[in-house]
């Protein structure tokens, strides 16, 4: 099997605002709308997918890799965003998580060594 692309949904209770947020946090220029109630965008080499959905009850988590996650938290918290500290797995990983406005668990990791 060969996988040509990978996308993630999750939900969301406003859409319009929740992909102003996105674009925000992740600065993204091209969002695009494949249908009503759905935005998506390209994160690295994943697609991200927001759908409209007012009973939100699932508990997600969606892991970003970055080369410096230090400057990330930082630039996150200059936005105001509300973010754990960085907590560290010796010789293998930094990282930290956050929420969206929605609930939807996020995190940013460092690699520090190669596994």
């Amino acid at each position: 099997m060969k996988i040509l692309s990978t996308t993630v949904g999750l939900p969301v209770t406003n859409l319009a605002d929740s992909v102003k947020w996105y674009q925000e946090v992740f600065q993204i220029s091209q969002v695009q709308h494949p249908m009503e109630g759905v935005a998506e965008m390209k994160i690295g080499t994943v697609w991200l997918q927001l759908y409209e959905n007012n009973s939100i009850t699932a508990e997600n988590a969606l892991r970003f890799g970055v080369t410096n996650v230090e400057k990330v938290r930082k630039r996150l918290v200059e936005m105001g965003l509300q973010v754990e500290e960085i907590s560290e797995v010796p010789d293998l990983i930094r990282y930290f998580d956050f929420r969206d406005p929605d609930g939807n668990g996020l995190s940013f990791y460092q690699l520090l060594s190669e596994p």
